[in-house]
């Protein structure tokens, strides 16, 4: 049995958005036959939700050739390889844990500047609709703001997945 955590009088939650998560998140971006099946099942699911997927990532591109409305997401705190995927975290480096590093990082992906690949040293632009901060580390909260801040300083406006999706059309 479970309880609703909905006070009375609360308005139902509306699912907007798929995002898959740890492994199968990341399968899903080297994997077409993967991306494939999570993207037919959230049409059969329903079609009018948005899948945010990693930018460049199988994912991505199954979501939109199954037509469904997709959201690009980069990392504040993750390096990437020259194929646009997130370079593994068993590589030194991979992860950022410096905030000011991360909001560096997240200022250039916003802006639809090049960040630099581990593994060839090339530059790598990517469509940044999202911006994520992994809440796995020490420096997490701490980087949230300060990327939150400096977006918000160069002008960029913060808003839902939907409001993005709508001012997109």
């Amino acid at each position: 049995l479970a309880r609703s955590r909905q006070s009375p009088g609360d308005a139902p939650a509306t699912v907007t958005h798929v995002k898959p998560h740890g492994a199968l998140n990341n399968l899903a971006c080297v994997d077409a036959a993967v991306a494939a099946a999570i993207a037919r099942a959230v049409v059969g699911v329903d079609k009018s939700l948005i899948m945010l997927a990693p930018a460049s990532s199988e994912l991505l591109h199954e979501a939109e050739a199954a037509g469904l409305c997709t959201a690009s997401e980069v990392f504040a705190d993750r390096q990437y390889m020259a194929d646009g995927n997130l370079a593994p975290r068993s590589m030194e480096g991979s992860v950022i844990h410096d905030p000011a590093e991360a909001v560096e990082h997240a200022l250039r992906l916003a802006s639809g500047q090049p960040v630099k690949a581990m593994d060839t040293g090339e530059e790598v632009v990517l469509r940044a609709d999202s911006i994520c901060v992994h809440g796995d580390k020490p420096s997490a909260v701490e980087q949230a703001r300060g990327v939150r801040d400096a977006l918000l300083a160069e002008g960029f406006t913060l808003c839902t997945l939907p409001e993005l999706m709508s001012s997109a059309d």
